[in-house]
């Protein structure tokens, strides 16, 4: 399982299921991935974390799942989303 903070991604190619975290990588001799989808994933990755972050902070909780789905983001997706967790479960 990647994780996001390292700053290390995987490729995507078209069609293909990404891991929780990953981050696609886009570089002109992979026109494979399609800059929509990487576009659409980070934004709503960045949602949740964003989300997440809040809640912590504004209400001081020690764990949170956020998940966040775009329906219908690409003719070819009927849904598109993230769930994350932060913080430890007690």
């Amino acid at each position: 399982m990647a994780d996001p903070e390292d700053g290390k991604g995987v490729e995507v190619a078209e069609g293909e299921a990404t891991t929780y975290g990953a981050i696609p990588q886009w570089s002109p001799g992979n026109p494979k991935v399609r800059s929509r989808r990487v576009l659409l994933q980070w934004l709503v990755s960045a949602a949740a974390l964003y989300i997440a972050a809040l809640i912590m902070r504004e209400f001081k909780a020690p764990w949170v799942r956020v998940s966040v789905a775009k329906l219908a983001a690409l003719k070819s997706v009927k849904r598109l989303g993230v769930t994350i967790e932060r913080g430890a479960r007690s």
